[in-house]
C-alpha cells in the first residue's frame, strides 16, 4: 500500500512537470507572434513612409506611371466640381474693317477711319475675302445711321488669285479702284484697303497690281503708290 501511494505521487509530479513545461511552451510562442506581428507593423509603416517620400517627387504630370507603380489610386476632379468651374465661352472668328466717317469739328482735314467687326472663317483665305467683300459692299445700315460711309467704289471688283509671300500680300484689282476720285478720295481708298488688309496678322504690307500689273501710281490724279504698301498715320476710332 505504501509503495502504491509513493508510485501515485511521482507519476502526480511528473503530469505537472510536463505541465509546466507545456505551458512554458505556450507563453514563449505566444510572445514570439506578438514580436512578429509588430515586426510587420513596424516594415510596413516603414515602407509606407518611403513610398510617401518618393511620391512627393515624381511629377505632377504623371498620375498614370504613379498608380501603376505604387498601387495608389490617381485623384481625380469630381463632377461636381467640373460643373462649377467657369468655362470662357468661345470667341468668335473676327476680322477687323475700315470705313470713315466726317465728325463736326470745322476744317476736318480728312475723315477718321472707322473700325468695325465683321465675321469670318478660322484661315488667311477666308479672312480675306470677307474683308474684301465688306470694304466692296460698305458699312450696314445700322453703320450708315451713325454717319459711317465708304470711299471704294461698288463695282470694284478684285482678282481670284491672291497670294502671300513672306507676309505680303499680292492683290490684283480692276481699274475702278482708281476711277472717279481725287486726290483726297484715293488717299481714303488706300487707307481702307491698307488698315483693312494689316489687320490680319499673318499680313505685313500689300503688293498693289491693276490687272496684274504692279502699279506705282493710281487714278487720273496720279496718286502714287509705294511699292509695299503699309499703314500711314491717321486717327482711327472704333465703333
Amino acid at each position: 500500500m505504501s509503495n502504491e501511494t509513493t508510485d501515485n505521487k511521482e507519476d502526480q509530479y511528473i503530469i505537472l512537470k510536463i505541465l509546466n513545461i507545456f505551458l512554458l511552451c505556450l507563453v514563449l510562442i505566444d510572445k514570439s507572434i506578438e514580436n512578429n506581428s509588430f515586426s510587420d507593423k513596424s516594415n510596413s509603416k516603414s515602407y509606407e513612409s518611403k513610398l510617401v517620400k518618393q511620391a512627393d517627387f515624381q511629377p505632377s504630370n504623371d498620375n498614370d506611371d504613379y498608380a501603376k507603380n505604387y498601387g495608389r489610386e490617381v485623384p481625380t476632379i469630381s463632377e461636381k466640381y467640373t460643373a462649377n468651374k467657369s468655362k470662357k465661352p468661345p470667341e468668335e472668328n473676327l476680322v477687323s474693317v475700315y470705313y470713315i466717317r466726317y465728325s463736326a469739328e470745322k476744317n476736318q482735314p480728312e475723315p477718321d477711319l472707322v473700325k468695325v467687326k465683321r465675321k469670318a472663317g478660322k484661315n488667311l483665305k477666308q479672312k480675306i475675302k470677307v474683308i474684301l467683300k465688306a470694304l466692296i459692299q460698305g458699312p450696314n445700315l445700322q453703320e450708315q445711321k451713325s454717319g459711317i460711309s465708304n470711299s471704294i467704289p461698288l463695282d470694284l471688283a478684285y482678282h481670284k488669285k491672291v497670294k502671300i509671300s513672306k507676309g505680303v500680300i499680292h492683290i490684283s484689282f480692276t481699274k475702278e479702284l482708281g476711277a472717279k476720285a481725287n486726290i483726297n478720295t484715293l488717299k481714303d481708298r488706300i487707307d481702307q484697303l491698307t488698315y483693312s488688309l494689316l489687320s490680319i496678322e499673318e499680313v505685313k504690307g500689300i503688293k498693289l497690281y491693276i490687272d496684274y500689273v504692279p502699279v506705282r501710281t493710281i487714278g487720273e490724279a496720279k496718286f502714287p503708290i509705294p511699292s509695299i504698301l503699309t499703314k500711314r498715320t491717321r486717327k482711327v476710332i472704333s465703333l
